[in-house]
């Protein structure tokens, strides 16, 4: 016959405490192999590959960014060819930051994909664009008619570009008019630089990028001006990576032009900066807004073109 014994109750609470000891252990290490090992960020800027200041400053602030936060490993950066590119690469989680302008922000936050975290601003305090309407000195213009039938030029996805050229058209696609031919331009300068050469009649663009070349292109006028306070250079974040680090992010970009740190004001110079600023949507996209529905897009369904 055998006999069975039952453990002293001391046996059994000592093996108990030694699992739940174990368990948490476990626990403790996976939680930390998951931090050690998470994936590096990618940043996306919205720029012509062309621009040379662009192309410095991005490498430096992505080294910069992540140096300042423990759980990046590293941001890889990344030069769009164009601002669909960026969007359709964010839309697909390849990237967590972009550095670009109001329209791309304003759809990807509406869709609650991003969220922006500051805006840059030059040395005369300004963070906002509108849009002018360019044309050769001496070339007719009456309005809508002047325009439809021509050669006309502009960046596609941006608020200065192809949605200010939509809502000029009456909520159309400029290159849907009859007879209106529409020229690519990868950036505002190449789009005015078209105009110059004679390849485009017409051209949408921001109006800093036009204050900045105004003075290189004597032959070249304002034939139409569209008020708006557009943000731009903002540093947006995708809405999973903010509820990580987003505000230990938003806090290294508000303090770069206080930090001691050589690096920081050797980008904010790159960039043509002289600070970043605090910005929220939908607040500081109230005029985006307004400008995108004028321009009959929805951001709910709007998807970046190829």
């Amino acid at each position: 016959m055998m006999l069975e014994f039952s453990r002293p109750p001391e046996q059994i609470r000592a093996r108990n405490w030694r699992t739940r000891a174990a368990l948490r252990t476990s626990i403790v290490a996976m939680v930390y192999v998951l931090a050690m090992t998470a994936k590096a960020e990618e940043l996306a800027l919205i720029a012509p590959p062309s621009n040379p200041s662009l192309k410095r400053a991005l490498p430096l602030l992505s080294s910069y960014l992540a140096k300042k936060i423990d759980r990046i490993t590293a941001i890889r950066p990344l030069i769009a060819k164009s601002y669909s590119e960026t969007g359709q690469r964010f839309e697909s989680s390849h990237v967590s930051l972009i550095y670009g302008g109001s329209f791309l922000t304003y759809v990807l936050c509406a869709r609650g994909l991003a969220v922006p975290l500051a805006r840059g601003e030059n040395a005369d305090g300004v963070s906002t664009y509108g849009s002018v309407l360019l044309t050769k000195k001496g070339t007719p213009f009456h309005g809508v008619e002047s325009v439809q039938g021509r050669r006309l030029t502009y960046v596609t996805e941006a608020s200065a570009g192809s949605v200010v050229a939509r809502q000029f058209f009456g909520g159309k696609d400029p290159a849907s008019v009859a007879g209106t031919a529409y020229v690519p331009a990868k950036s505002h300068e190449i789009a005015i630089r078209l105009v110059q050469a004679g390849r485009a009649d017409f051209a949408f663009v921001k109006d800093l990028a036009w204050e900045a070349l105004k003075a290189e292109s004597p032959d070249l006028r304002v034939v139409a001006r569209v008020a708006g306070e557009h943000p731009g250079n903002v540093l947006l974040v995708s809405a999973a990576s903010y509820r990580i680090y987003g505000k230990r992010l938003e806090s290294i970009l508000l303090d770069m032009d206080s930090d001691p740190d050589w690096r920081a004001r050797q980008i904010l110079d790159s960039l043509e900066i002289n600070r970043f600023i605090f910005t929220t949507y939908p607040d500081d996209f109230a005029h985006t807004a307004a400008l995108v529905q004028d321009a009959g897009l929805d951001p709910g369904t709007y998807r970046f073109s190829q």
